[in-house]
This record gives C-alpha cells, structure tokens and sequence, in this order.
C-alpha cells in the first residue's frame, strides 16, 4: 500500500503502516472470544455459586435434624428418668434398702451380699427391670442414699456396694452427676466415659434425687445409658457413597463420637483442632461472648482428615453439658459438576477460537482486496487523474461504494444542494421534536429502543425513576432495568405482540441501578419501516409502585391470616387427640371399678370419678370442635337431667380440691324450684368448673 501513496501523504519515519487484514483478524478474535470467555466465565462462577450454596444450604439442614434429634431423644429420656423418680416402688424400694443398711450395721460392700437384701431387691425389683429390658439404650439403673453408696444395681456390676463419692470411682463423670444432682436438687448429665465396673463400654450418666412422699431426700436415681446405637443414627441417613458426616465435639475438642461409622476407638481419644473448631471456641468458648443459638455461617476449611470440606457447627446442649455438633462434606464432591463444567467450558473455547481464526483470515482476505484497489483509484483521481474509475467486480458494500464513488464528482453539486434542503427539513423536525418531547417529560418515563432492545433516546424521567444517568443508559440494553419478578413466558408474549407490529399494554417491574424495585403501567408501541416491520420501539411508562405496594400488603396479610386459622385447627385437633386416647382408658378402667364388687361408699366415689372424667373427656371434644366453633357449627344436646344430683355430684368432686386449699365449698340448692330441666348437662358442667 506504501507504494501507490503520494510523497506528501507518506507516513512519518519510524511510523509503520498496519495491516487491515491482521487488524480484521484480531477484531474478529476479540469479538468472537471475548463475549464467549465472559459469558462462559460468569457461567462458571455462577454455577459454582449455586452449587456451593446448595452444599450449604443442604448441610445446614442437615446439621439442625441431626441437633433436634439428640435434644428430642435425650429429653425423653429425661422423661423416663422422671417417671421412675416419682414411682413409689422405687421410693419404697430405696427405702427398704436403707432401712436394712442401718438395721445390718455392716458396711454397704458387704450388706448387698447379705439374705436381707437379696430378699428386699427381690420382692421390690420387678419394676426396675422390665423397665430396663424395655429399653436397648438402657446398661444399668442405680440407686444411691444420700451418703452415695450404690445400694442396688440392676446390672449388679463391680460398683454395687461402694461409695461413688469417695470410693474408688469418685473420680469419674458419673461422680461429677451424683454430686452436681445432690448439691442443684435437679437432672445432671455426666457426658461421656469409658465406665471401668462397666467393662470400660462408651457410657452416659442421667441422675435425678429420689425424694420420699414430703420432699425429703432419699437420694439419687442413676440411669447408665449406652450411646454407641443412638450415635450411630447421626450418619444412617447419609445417600450411599456420600462424604457427608455428622460428629460430635466436646468444649475441650475431644471427639464424643466417631469421625466416620467404625472408629469408636477414638472417641474420648482424639482431639480436634480444626478451623471450624477453633471459630466455635472463639464465639462460645470460655473467653466467647455470642450467643448460643446464634445463626452459624458455612465455611470452606481443612478439615480433620486433610481434606478441604464444607462444614458448619451448632451448639448442642444436654442439661449441664455443651457439646458442638460438627457436619461436614467433601468440597470435591459438592463442587463436581462445577469442575465438569469449567473442563468443558475451556475446551468449548479452545475449538471456537480455530474456527473463528480461519473465517476470519478468509473474511480479511475478501475484505481488502478490493479496498486497495479503491484506495489506488482514490490518490490518482486526488491527484488530478479524473478519468479513472474504480473496477470492483463485487457486488456487496465495497462495490457500491466503488459506484458511488465514480458518481461522486459528477453529482456533486446536486448533492450539495440536496445536503442544505435535508437540513432546513431535519432542523424543522427536530423543533417539533423538542415541543413532544417537552411535553411528555412532564408526565411518562419514555424511551426508545431499537429492535435488539438498545436505548437509543431517554427522558429525564426515565434517569430520574431509574437511577442511571442519561449517558449511562444511551448506547445499553433494556435489559439492565431487568428485575427477574417476571418470567421468560411473560417477555416472550411482550416481544411476539411487538415483534408483529401490534401494541402491547401491560404492569412490569424494573429494578434501579441502586437495586430497589419500581413498578410501571407500559405501553409499548412499534415504528415500522417501509417494508412493515418494526424499526424500533418506543414505550410510555407511568409509574405505579405505590398501588403495587398497597396491592402485595393486602396480599400479605390474607395469607397470613389463614395460616393463622390453619396451624390452629391442626394444633387443637392433636392436642384434643393425643388427651383423649388415654381418658378413653380411664373411663374404661373406672367401668369395670363400678362393675366389682365395691362399698357404698366405694362405689359412690367411683360414680363421681366416672362422671368426672366423662366431663372431661366432653371438655377435649370440644376443643377439638373449635374449629367448628368459629365456623358457627357447634351443636348443643337437648337432654333431660336431674339439675340437683349434676350439682351434688359435681360439688362433691370440687370438695377435695377445695379442702386441701383450706376452702370451704358451700353448695345452696334452695333456689331450684324443679329438679328436672332440659339441656346440656356436660356444657352446664364444664361452666361450673371454668367457674370454680
């Protein structure tokens, strides 16, 4: 090209002349690769964010079922532990027991050898046991006096008979319960130990005082529990080939169950100092001041096997003991299908980058050719040569231009005169343009875009509603104002109604540049070009955020309500039901009282409890028709009823509670003129005792 240019226009010295053909090359790459490398790359991120989030979400799931399922099983063994305490067997049991240590004399190793308390275990015992072979959990159950001797075991191990608190085992955690249960009066835990009388198995302690009918103390009931089957349910429920896993941590981060299904011979052994560890002691620890059912955060570690996991931890606290419930899963695992597709995404790229290298080294070539030959033609006719013209054999752009420019100097005078009526013609057109425009800047949000969707022209309110300045959003699409509150369905009937010429009205929700939602009633309407089609679009909007608001709080409340009104019905339907179930029981067993062969006076007490426990049983039905209730649908018996025996009875069942709160109840029925009346005996009983 340097060859054919004039000495005047010569490029300067150490100025080099580029190459279009390699510059078309480039562009091309970088036109091609780059929106791909992006697109893939923030494809790559967004599914790896996902995927992680699932992982967490996932996990965090999992780790609150897992710490609801410990809490839920250990409180019902605290209610197991609660009923035997309170058992007058056992009370009488306990009793016995000491009676016959101070009757002895001998020490307690040697009177659990002794006839006396083979004969008092074995006349009282019975329940203890059924009660321990009712359970798999349950190893042992104890009692101990005040003094801490273990004067019965059901097990009958290597402790019966000694002093936990200054024998040989005062030093274990189930000494530590003992104490704590006879100091605080209430449950203790012991946590976890390899129990020596047990044959060193993994144990747990659950100790309650054992106190006679006045509340004096006897001393303690002791379950020794064994934890290995209950544990093992924290990782039963894991998909099959999973690296998740649940484990548990005490505060001073040795392991209380294994990390994985068989390795119980680390508990109580190993010690854990992972990230995940050391943030928990740093919140909740012995210098800690955050709250413990504070939400926790996932976090991506190393964690005790080497390996990068996903884990979060939650507090788990079993009457006086903390522990820290760690779940844990392989990031790999969590990540695969991210790592799959970042392989794939890199090999896409690679095999479209060859592609558009040979398209575009065929396109450069096309290209310029005919270029040079123009740009030859061109600095001969500059310099006077004005019989040339330009042979271009193709028939696209550049020949047109070829033509266009054979004509030029012909028709240039024409052209001149044609360039000043064009432009009085558009200076008239962009004043009336002005005048519409004011005019609606003073009402709508209006824009106009072209057929992909790129602004080409905003008013100042569309800047005002939106937040982006004007020159932020000329030359952008439409699609920076997208919220994602509609669907594709919702966009792709918006651009069919368009895309055929016709108007479309409609409600959308836009998001500003500062993140916040607006709402606007649209009317799009499309300029079509000679041929009918559209050529661009422009939209009036008016914003209606407001109503959309007043609209979605309405919305709000009404579901709200009825969840209300739902979760209240199932409450009292299961509530009524589970009471229910055993007063049908003791109805029953209150039957077949009054069916033996009673006193009169026996049987008269058994009548007033049968009626009372029918009135009850009248009261949980109607809890459970509350619902009908609101519904206007309770129905009311008609019966004929004896008034004066309904409230005879009924004072002679409220006369113990009243005379053991020092009460008088004084029931004067000389105001009933007729004893028998028709109604609802059950309703008028219910009142009475609300009242009462």
């Amino acid at each position: 090209m340097k060859d054919f240019l004039p000495d005047d226009i010569q490029p300067e010295p150490g100025k080099k002349i580029h190459s279009l053909s390699k510059s078309l090359i480039e562009w091309f790459l970088l036109l091609a690769l780059l929106p791909l490398i992006l697109v893939s790359w923030f494809s790559y991120q967004q599914a790896n964010s996902d995927l992680t989030k699932a992982a967490q979400s996932e996990l965090e799931h999992s780790a609150a079922l897992k710490v609801r399922f410990i809490h839920s099983w250990f409180d019902y063994r605290i209610m197991d532990i609660n009923s035997q305490s309170d058992s007058h067997h056992n009370r009488d049991m306990m009793k016995g027991l000491i009676n016959g240590l101070k009757k002895d004399g001998r020490s307690p190793s040697e009177y659990v050898k002794s006839v006396d308390w083979t004969r008092r275990v074995f006349r009282t015992q019975h329940d203890l046991v059924n009660f321990s072979r009712s359970y798999d959990y349950i190893y042992d159950l104890q009692l101990i006096d005040t003094e801490g001797n273990i004067l019965y075991s059901v097990a009958k191990g290597a402790d019966l008979g000694t002093n936990i608190l200054h024998g040989p085992y005062s030093t274990t955690r189930f000494a530590e319960a003992v104490r704590s249960t006879q100091q605080t009066g209430g449950v203790s835990f012991s946590g976890l130990e390899r129990y020596a009388p047990a044959n060193n198995i993994l144990s747990g302690f659950i100790t309650m005082p054992l106190l006679d009918k006045s509340g004096g103390k006897l001393g303690v009931f002791a379950i020794q529990m064994r934890l290995e089957r209950v544990f093992e349910l924290l990782n039963s429920a894991k998909p099959i080939g999973s690296s998740l896993t649940h484990y548990l941590v005490s505060a001073d981060g040795y392991l209380r169950t294994p990390i994985g299904e068989d390795n119980w011979d680390e508990v109580l052994i190993r010690k854990i100092n992972t990230e995940q560890f050391k943030i928990w002691q740093m919140d909740h620890g012995e210098h800690g001041e955050m709250p413990e059912h504070m939400e926790e955060t996932v976090y991506i570690y190393n964690g005790p096997n080497g390996k990068e996991v996903i884990g979060i931890h939650k507090m788990v606290r079993l009457g006086n003991i903390r522990w820290l419930l760690i779940s844990e899963i392989d990031s790999s695992e969590a990540l695969e299908s991210a790592q799959w597709l970042g392989k794939m995404t890199l090999w896409l790229v690679l095999l479209t980058a060859v592609v558009v290298i040979i398209i575009a080294f065929y396109q450069a070539r096309r290209i310029t050719r005919p270029i040079v030959t123009l740009a030859e033609t061109s600095m001969k006719v500059a310099a006077g040569e004005m019989d040339h013209q330009v042979t271009v054999e193709s028939n696209d752009e550049i020949g047109q231009l070829a033509g266009a420019f054979n004509h030029m100097l012909q028709m240039r005078q024409r052209h001149e005169q044609a360039l000043q009526q064009s432009t009085a013609r558009a200076q008239r057109a962009l004043a009336e343009l002005a005048e519409q425009e004011f005019a609606l800047d003073q009402h709508s949000i209006v824009a106009i875009t072209d057929v992909e969707g790129t602004i080409t022209f905003a008013n100042a309110k569309f800047s005002e509603f939106s937040g982006y300045s004007h020159d932020e959003l000329i030359g952008n699409n439409h699609r920076i104002l997208k919220s994602g509150c509609h669907s594709r369905e919702f966009f792709r009937e918006m651009y069919r109604t368009i895309g055929r010429g016709g108007v479309w009205h409609g409600e959308v929700c836009n998001r500003a540049k500062d993140g916040h939602h607006y709402w606007v009633d649209t009317t799009i309407v499309p300029f079509k070009g000679s041929d009918g089609k559209p050529k661009s679009y422009i939209a009036i909007r008016t914003d209606i955020t407001e109503r959309k608001k007043v609209e979605e709080a309405l919305i709000e409340a009404k579901e709200v309500a009825e969840d209300a009104v739902r979760a209240k019905s199932e409450f009292l339907a299961s509530m009524s039901h589970e009471i229910r179930t055993p007063m049908n029981g003791v109805l029953g067993m209150l039957g077949l009282l009054l069916n033996s062969e009673l006193s009169t006076e026996q049987q008269h007490r058994a009548k007033i409890a049968q009626s009372s426990a029918q009135s009850l049983l009248t009261l949980i039905n109607d809890i459970l028709d509350f619902s009908k209730v609101e519904a206007g649908k309770l129905e009311l018996e008609l019966l004929d009823f004896n008034l004066r025996d309904m409230l005879g009875e009924f004072s002679e069942a409220m006369a113990l509670q009243a005379h053991g709160k020092g009460l008088e109840l004084v029931l004067d029925m000389t105001g009933i003129d007729h004893s028998i009346v028709r109604g609802d005996p059950g309703r008028l009983r219910q009142i009475l005792t609300n009242l009462v």
